[in-house]
């Protein structure tokens, strides 16, 4: 059994780093600990695969009786689930989706792990102990990186380095226990250190080369996501959010050409269920209404056609309708310049545009009432070209003391609208005022749903708010709250939901942070949103344009303000981008990417002064005999013989007598009577040694080197 277990030993720590990286990607704070049961029941079923195949002819038999019923238990668990209705979510999302606590599904992981793990360990014990393939074992390897491929996930450089040296050593040691019968397995440390050095090698010239430009089959296909949800929304809108955690990359996907840094939309959420998290109301007919002046986009923007109104609304009061507006002595935002050119790997069902875009070159497309921009009827492609020119208002830039004093009801609106649609005789003017009032009413009813939000966030919420007038005022403290109570910002911690994240953990990715501020906002009486999009903030080094990577795409809050618009809120903490430029463990190989050269070239050196260790220490011995005295110099010479012979018997002679050594010699039709007499008289003699014995030690211990190597020593 003992003769088993060193045999299997090496495939199951394979096996077990394979199943650890596809694991993590669905249990990442369990996965060490599932990855030990993995490495226990792949034990389990090599003694039974072992057992089975004693059987001979009947093996192939049992075995698929076997892996039928395993396959038949793991698809009765999942049907069974289904049909009582206890999962939380489809298998595919589950799949391919963001890891939650909210979306580990015990019976999913069970099948992954006892009906996947029996199908990898099955090929595993084939290919190791049966018939050794190495295609065959490096299937195995590729199971994880179909899985990351799959969902997009980043693969951890220092995990595929543990399953690559698992896989070279199951290379190396089951080779010569498979295909040469005749061959004497050494693991000694020379054995270890071939293996390592050959690995370290590999590794540093893999991450020095350049990756080439090859796109998964999902970046090439942007649908490939949105096709696996059940969703009746537009074909470039999602109707699920993203952004629960996990690390992004730093793949650039387009450039923006601008003034200032920006948040750039993609799509905003109304719903939000502890369950599944944020989700779209795509039943609501409001949702794919287009403006009547969505042909003028400076018009169809809240801001400035709510200006104009609401400007002229005070020209026009009458004794029975009275409207304060607030006035305020500064100037009002200009437009900025902007151009968005997206790489060529970078296709979006979307097109990415500020809060309040006021024109754009591209009319292929029309603004939508809740905020995205939809394709026109009969196009195509969403985004026509790689690049697209904008302008844009940056209405976060208004001095807050101007727009704290916005406090008005929805009814105040209304009212006020409703007064201009009587008195107003312009058919342009009165398709502006439609849409506002529409607007009004549409977000005075669609953003107030909280029919999950727990008491303790309700009353937080309340406690933030307390003393404050204005829906700025408040907005502002609720964003602010984060950075005050030192949240911190760490994909890489998933609470298991909002409340979790605000009296817990204190810790997540943007999508926390913005879900939070959205829930109390709503609890505190405030009109908000969910969006995500991309936050704009890196300069370029080459030129004055931002870049805009995959770990740039962020969640946010817009808050409504009736009277002005919509406003962004950044609750996220600051720095939060700073997190994927921290010195952690995957530091280490962004290091070697970056000195890859001097890195590459000192691993050189220290590849050449391994491989030629022997030939320096016989340098370094050569040159200090000369300082030594007779008596030590002479048993260094024997010392060292006695060591060459070892190395080349491929034994240890360390312990046999100075009678075996010259035995061994004599078997090898060499002499080295003289050599070993005086070492004896050296040893046990008491007349002093001359100098000129122990020339003649050393001489006969070259000559004796030089007729081992004539023996062609692979040493």
């Amino acid at each position: 059994m003992a003769e088993r277990l060193k045999n299997w030993l090496l495939p199951l720590l394979f096996g077990s780093s394979v199943a650890y990286m596809i694991i993590k990607c669905y249990h990442n704070a369990d996965a060490f600990v599932l990855s030990c049961v993995f490495f226990a029941y792949a034990l389990f079923c090599f003694i039974l695969f072992d057992l089975i195949r004693k059987t001979k002819i009947f093996a192939p038999v049992l075995y698929i009786l076997l892996f039928v019923a395993v396959m038949t238990i793991g698809v009765r668990i999942i049907s069974e689930g289904y049909r009582n209705g206890s999962f939380n979510m489809h298998l595919d999302k589950w799949f391919y989706g963001a890891q939650t606590e909210a979306t580990k599904v015990f019976e999913y992981s069970f099948v992954l792990i006892f009906c996947g793990g029996f199908f990898i360990i099955s090929i595993l014990y084939y290919f190791t102990q049966v018939i050794y393939r190495v295609f065959g074992t490096l299937l195995i390897m590729l199971f994880p990186l179909f899985i990351y491929a799959k969902r997009l996930e980043t693969i951890n450089v220092f995990h595929f380095g543990i399953v690559l040296t698992f896989y070279i050593a199951v290379l190396v040691h089951n080779r010569q226990m498979k295909c040469d019968k005749n061959s004497v397995v050494i693991t000694n440390k020379s054995y270890f250190a071939c293996v390592g050095v050959f690995v370290t090698v590999v590794s540093l010239v893999t991450l020095v080369l350049p990756q080439p430009d090859i796109l998964a089959v999902q970046e090439k296909d942007d649908t490939f996501f949105s096709n696996l949800v059940d969703t009746t929304a537009p074909q470039d809108f999602s109707d699920t959010s993203s952004l629960s955690g996990g690390r992004l990359s730093d793949e650039i996907l387009f450039y923006v050409e601008t003034d200032k840094p920006v948040y750039l939309r993609r799509q905003s959420f109304d719903n939000y269920s502890y369950d599944y998290g944020w989700s779209m109301n795509d039943d609501d007919p409001m949702f794919n209404k287009i403006p009547k002046q969505n042909d003028d986009y400076v018009n169809n923007t809240t801001f400035v056609s709510m200006i104009q109104m609401l400007d002229k609304a005070e020209e026009l009061v009458s004794d029975d309708m009275y409207f304060d507006y607030p006035t305020v002595n500064f100037d009002f935002p200009q437009n900025i310049y902007g151009k968005v050119v997206n790489e060529d790997t970078f296709r979006p069902w979307y097109i990415q545009l500020p809060l309040y875009t006021t024109n754009t070159i591209d009319s292929n497309y029309n603004k939508l009432l809740h905020g995205e921009y939809k394709p026109v009827q009969g196009v195509a492609d969403y985004v026509k070209n790689n690049s697209f020119k904008f302008n844009y208002l940056p209405v976060n830039s208004i001095p807050g003391e101007f727009v704290s004093q916005f406090n008005y009801s929805y009814s105040d609106i209304l009212s006020v609208l409703e007064h201009l649609k009587n008195v107003t005789a312009d058919l342009k003017e009165l398709e502006i005022i439609e849409d506002l009032y529409t607007e009004v009413e549409y977000t005075s009813s669609r953003f107030d749903d909280l029919p999950e939000l727990s008491p303790e966030l309700y009353e937080l919420a309340m406690d933030i708010t307390s003393g404050l007038n204005s829906p700025y005022e408040k907005a502002k403290a609720l964003e602010g709250y984060f950075e005050e109570e030192n949240f911190e910002y760490n994909v890489d911690v998933y609470p298991d939901d909002v409340d979790d994240f605000v009296f817990n953990k204190k810790k997540g990715a943007c999508g926390q942070f913005a879900t939070a501020m959205t829930l109390m906002a709503r609890a505190a009486g405030l009109t908000a949103r969910y969006v995500e999009g991309f936050v704009v903030e890196e300069k370029s080094e080459n030129s004055n344009s931002y870049v805009v990577r995959e770990y740039h795409s962020h969640a946010y809050v817009e808050v409504y303000i009736n009277g002005l618009g919509w406003m962004v809120f950044e609750p996220t903490v600051s720095g939060f981008l700073d997190f994927y430029h921290q010195k952690d463990a995957l530091d280490v190989f962004d290091v070697l990417k970056k000195y890859g050269f001097f890195i590459a070239f000192a691993s050189l050196i220290a590849f050449i002064i391994y491989i030629s260790r022997n030939i320096i220490a016989e340098c370094v011995f050569v040159f200090l005999i000369n300082f030594f005295t007779p008596k030590k110099s002479i048993i260094l010479c024997y010392n060292r013989l006695v060591k060459f012979l070892s190395r080349y018997l491929m034994t240890d002679l360390s312990s046999k007598t100075s009678d075996e050594i010259r035995l061994i010699l004599k078997n090898m039709s060499l002499n080295g009577d003289i050599l070993i007499s005086i070492f004896e008289k050296t040893c046990y003699g008491y007349k002093e040694i001359s100098g000129k014995e122990k020339n003649t030690v050393y001489d006969e211990y070259k000559a004796l080197k030089r007729s081992i190597r004539k023996m062609k020593i692979n040493y």
